[in-house]
């Protein structure tokens, strides 16, 4: 018995309006209705739990992207190669409000693979977690 193709695309669903919001627009409406319910919960390297409620959690964005206009500019590529953790989220936030583009490599990548990536991105810097599973990216 032989099925049907599947369609190469789904339609898109019209049937709500589109939201036009920016990141940023997303985080200070969720600051605006629940400052200090909290966003962010993660486990550090040792263990330990950290919480950030969305005030924090914005003020961190926001620290983070000025700390990537005074090194890039708006429309810049820059990669991370670096596990997921709430640093990185607040780099993907922080770039997201400085206009940035993130370029992210997976950590599990080899020496050769990440410089054919970083290569082809044209990425400006790179965020990088050292070791990551025992891969050395030095």
């Amino acid at each position: 018995m032989t099925s049907a193709p599947l369609p190469a695309f789904l339609a898109a669903d019209t049937s709500l309006p589109l939201m036009r919001a920016t990141v940023g627009d997303l985080l200070d409406r969720a600051v605006d209705a629940a400052p200090r319910r909290v966003a962010l919960i993660a486990i550090d390297s040792v263990g330990e739990e950290r919480s950030w409620t969305y005030v924090a959690l914005r003020d961190a964005a926001r620290q983070v992207a000025d700390a990537l206009l005074s090194l890039f500019a708006p429309g810049d590529r820059v990669a991370t190669l670096a596990a997921s953790s709430a640093e990185i989220l607040h780099l993907y936030l922080g770039a997201a409000l400085a206009g940035i583009t993130l370029v992210t490599l997976n950590p599990a990548s080899r020496a050769a693979e990440v410089e054919y990536m970083l290569r082809q991105s044209d990425a400006r810097g790179v965020f990088l977690d050292r070791s990551f599973r025992g891969a050395d990216h030095e």
